[in-house]
C-alpha cells in the first residue's frame, strides 16, 4: 500500500508496532537475514522461519535506528491509524491524540509486569490465569482493545 502522507513524523512519536507490546517477532527474509544480521538485529529460526523478537533492538526512543535499512516486514506495516491519516479520514490531532493514549495503555502495562518479562510474554501469562489480577488484566484488555480499535489491521486483531 502507497501511502500519501509521509509516515515517519507520527511513526517517530508512536514506535509502539516496534515494542513488544503488539507482535511477538517480525519474520525476515532469506534475502535480507545476512544483512539485517550485520546491522546487528538477533536473526532467529523458528519453526523454519528466520525472525527477531520483539522489542526490536533497533528502536531508540519512539525511531528506528536502521528506518533506510528496516526490514520488509516493517516497511510493508502500516497500522490503521497511518492508513487513515494517510488517506484522509482523520487530521494529524486526531493520529496524535490516538498515539498518546495508546502509549499511556502501554505504561499501565508495564506496571504489571515482572522483572524482564515482556508485554506479549505478559498477555500469554494472565489471559491463561483465571486468577490473575484484575487489576493487570484490566490494563493488558484496555490496552488490547486500544491497539484493536486504532492500531491493528483486522486480520491480526487480539480481542476480536
Amino acid at each position: 500500500m502507497e501511502m500519501q502522507t509521509e509516515p515517519v513524523p507520527l511513526c517517530v512519536t508512536c514506535g509502539v508496532c516496534c515494542t513488544d507490546a503488539f507482535f511477538r517477532f517480525s519474520t525476515v527474509t532469506p534475502e535480507e537475514s545476512a544483512r539485517l544480521h550485520a546491522l546487528g538485529f538477533p536473526i532467529e529460526t523458528e519453526n523454519g522461519r528466520e525472525i527477531f523478537t520483539h522489542a526490536c533492538t533497533q528502536l531508540r526512543g519512539a525511531a528506528c535506528n536502521v528506518y533506510e535499512a528496516r526490514p520488509a516486514t516493517c516497511r510493508k506495516f502500516f497500522c490503521t491509524t497511518l492508513t487513515a491519516l494517510g488517506d484522509g479520514a482523520i487530521d494529524r490531532a486526531e493520529a496524535d491524540r490516538r498515539v498518546t493514549i495508546l502509549k499511556a495503555a502501554v505504561r499501565r502495562v508495564r506496571e504489571h509486569l515482572v522483572q524482564g518479562e515482556r508485554i506479549w510474554e505478559f498477555r500469554t501469562r494472565i489471559y491463561a490465569d483465571p486468577e490473575a489480577s484484575p487489576q493487570a488484566r484490566l490494563a493488558l484488555v484496555s490496552l488490547d482493545m486500544l491497539a484493536d480499535r486504532y492500531f491493528k489491521p483486522r486480520d491480526r486483531r487480539f480481542l476480536s
